[in-house]
């Protein structure tokens, strides 16, 4: 990745706009747990939550039917 100019870590997480770049840095203001907004209610929230939920039960399922393992509650 050094080659391919690929950016420091520090650029990464703090962005380099100050030496000229083009990378903001993370979005840290970004919550992980409820991403638009502190409703829960919201339309989006359920939807992000309903597609995190289901991806999980599916690659739960997958892990039993391939492995045999229960690995979920």
């Amino acid at each position: 990745m050094l080659f391919h100019d690929f950016p420091d870590m520090y650029d990464l997480v703090l962005g380099n706009t100050d030496k000229g770049g083009n990378l903001n840095g993370w979005f840290l203001e970004k919550s992980l747990v409820l991403p638009h907004g502190i409703n829960p209610f919201n339309k989006d929230n359920q939807y992000f939550w309903g597609y995190v939920v289901s991806i999980s039960i599916l690659y739960l399922r997958y892990i039993h039917l391939s492995t045999g393992v229960f690995s979920g509650a």
